[in-house]
């Protein structure tokens, strides 16, 4: 919609959106900077009370308490903390952490006591001594 004007943006998605979050319009507040007839600044309105935000103390709760299930194949449980890690706000920190995670939590006492060994373990170390172990665990079963 690039040429609309925004005025005429907002009057077409008030149109489109349904009487509820037509109200919900309604009842915007402005800042006194805020110039309620820029669609950026409508949507910013939308989002802010449409998007949930994250309470980062539940989303480290939440990755802390990740542990590997019975049977869960590693790279599962990589990802699983991968994606918890992604809203958790460590920054530099998040490698080290879901290492640290790895270790504490994957169901091999074996393969534990092997990283914990590793003076310098960094998570793609770690990661390969453990798709390295499940790979060799599975041919050994065949």
């Amino acid at each position: 919609m690039d040429g609309v004007k925004d005025e005429r943006k907002i009057a077409i998605m008030i149109n489109l959106i349904g009487e509820d979050r037509q109200l919900m319009y309604d009842h915007f507040k402005y800042e006194a900077k805020e110039n309620k007839k820029k669609f950026d600044v409508v949507m910013k309105k939308f989002e802010e009370v449409c998007e949930p935000k994250l309470n980062i103390t539940v989303e480290k709760f939440n990755f802390f308490n990740t542990s590997q299930r019975e049977g869960e194949p590693f790279d599962t449980f990589l990802i699983e903390l991968r994606n918890k890690a992604a809203t958790c706000e460590f920054g530099e920190q998040r490698d080290s952490l879901i290492r640290d995670r790895i270790m504490c939590d994957i169901q091999d006492r074996t393969l534990q006591k092997r990283l914990l060994r590793e003076s310098d373990l960094s998570l793609n170390t770690a990661i390969q001594f453990c798709q390295a172990n499940e790979l060799s665990e599975k041919q050994a079963n065949k």
